[in-house]
């Protein structure tokens, strides 16, 4: 028997039963009557397995059809990449009273529908969820936001949620109006994440958010704006010390494509873009097309060098095989990963982003395979 995570298998956790791990037992019918019972002679052995737990865990309303219908756009999308995952049914901003903790999962995604977007009690647990990451790429907690009303309900003034200190500090955003112009689809474009890359809302009130001056500037990042209002921003991220968040002011089950978007789901842009956000892979990766198939591995240095705030980085790869590309400090910390994922065999184009980082030197390390280079880089503003 398989116990998913809910009350039972609280119960099991409670026992000192880590996730994926067994309980063995037996059970047996009894008969009881007023004053006495009886067991049966036969004893089976029965097994209680703890559901291992996913790595990211989708928080969702159960009680709004649209939010059950973005829960399972969203689980179809962790499928196609398969991306391990959990389900909590956060309930409404009134009924969703208890929670549970969300250390461990290496991503959070929160989905919204209409005024439903959390309650206190599921924020809380999603606080502490940020307080408790580390200071790598691979150790941060990662949240992702899609709620069309998360700033209507967190920092309208008036608003029975208000909890500015969280979404200006925390979130990053400023919200400003509950849509932009009047009623009617809006058009959206990928700015950070899948620039220039146009798709659509069909949702009532597409929030419109604007970077918060209460979060350090040099961590947040414009992800979506408006086609027909590119100064109002509907996305915005941040790459922080502990935690890194894609905040979208949109619900997922109102995402339609453009007239001009290119094929694929909108969804799946989205997502892509979310994901690659919060995991620190802010740059697209280019083919570069020399005519000549590379015979050997190679890291070319950075151009230009010193840089500010952008520079490219070329790379080939003789062999398809997984690619890691990463960025560190003089400290030898992780800062950013711009490659990591699976490359043909081909000649390769990075080109990347430090203006949220400080000045100084910086080193970028290949690893594809046993072959591995590091090479040095200067920023300066």
């Amino acid at each position: 028997m398989t116990i998913v995570n809910n009350a039972l298998d609280g119960i099991l956790g409670g026992l000192g039963l880590n996730p994926g791990d067994s309980l063995v037992g037996q059970w047996s019918v009894w008969a009881y009557n007023a004053s006495d019972s009886l067991k049966s002679t036969d004893t089976y052995a029965i097994t209680l397995k703890r559901q291992a737990k996913g790595n990211v865990i989708v928080l969702y309303d159960s009680t709004v059809a649209g939010c059950r219908v973005a829960k399972d756009s969203v689980v179809n999308n962790l499928n196609s990449i398969t991306e391990t995952y959990d389900l909590f049914n956060r309930k409404g901003q009134t009924t969703g009273t208890t929670s549970i903790s969300f250390r461990g999962y290496k991503k959070v995604i929160l989905l919204g529908e209409g005024t439903s977007v959390v309650s206190n009690v599921v924020k809380d647990s999603i606080k502490a969820y940020l307080n408790s990451g580390g200071n790598t790429t691979a150790t941060k907690s990662k949240l992702i936001i899609l709620a069309e009303d998360i700033g209507y309900q967190l920092d309208r003034t008036g608003s029975t949620y208000l909890d500015t200190l969280f979404f200006r500090t925390v979130l990053g955003c400023q919200y400003i109006a509950d849509r932009p112009g009047t009623s009617g689809n809006r058009g959206l474009i990928g700015v950070t994440t899948n620039p220039n890359i146009a798709d659509s809302t069909v949702g009532s009130f597409p929030d419109v958010l604007r970077k918060s001056s209460s979060a350090p500037v040099g961590q947040l990042y414009s992800l979506y704006k408006f086609r027909l209002f590119p100064d109002s921003l509907n996305g915005i991220g941040r790459i922080g010390t502990n935690y890194n968040i894609s905040t979208m002011g949109v619900d997922v089950e109102s995402l339609r494509p453009a007239f001009d978007s290119p094929s694929g789901s909108p969804v799946a842009r989205l997502m892509k873009g979310a994901i690659d956000f919060v995991d620190g892979m802010l740059t697209d990766v280019t083919p570069v097309n020399t005519g000549v198939i590379p015979q050997t591995f190679s890291l070319a240095q950075n151009f230009p060098n010193p840089f500010n705030p952008t520079t490219k980085i070329n790379f080939s790869i003789p062999k398809q095989g997984l690619v890691t590309l990463k960025i560190y400090d003089v400290l030898g910390k992780e800062v950013m990963t711009l490659v990591n994922e699976t490359k043909a065999v081909g000649n390769y184009e990075v080109e990347f982003n430090g203006s949220n980082l400080a000045s100084g030197a910086y080193f970028y390390r290949i690893e594809s395979g046993e072959f591995t280079n590091i090479k040095r880089m200067i920023l300066l503003k």
